[in-house]
């Protein structure tokens, strides 16, 4: 689980140079799905989005002191490519 403590940014993959999804807001808690080694954390943004599935499904934060995680090292280490994978699978 991570909580945000401000309003961030959430993107579509796990780089700050993908297209936004928009915000999650300070004081909001999501389960944590996967991670990669540069920080970044996936969860389900519990809305529906056609064909996407997977880590395609996935919508991703930076951790850094605007985040709560909690003991995130049990949640899937992925990469950008595993994401871009998915995503090219399901579009």
């Amino acid at each position: 689980m991570f909580t945000s403590n401000v309003d961030v940014t959430a993107y579509r993959l796990p780089d700050p140079t993908s297209d936004v999804f928009g915000t999650v807001s300070a004081g909001e808690t999501y389960e944590a799905l996967a991670r990669t080694a540069g920080g970044w954390v996936g969860f389900d943004p519990g809305v529906a989005q056609a064909g996407n599935v997977g880590l395609a499904h996935h919508r991703w934060v930076l951790t850094s002191i605007s985040l709560s995680p909690s003991c995130l090292s049990d949640v899937d280490l992925v990469t950008l490519a595993d994401v871009e994978a998915d995503v090219a699978a399901s579009g």
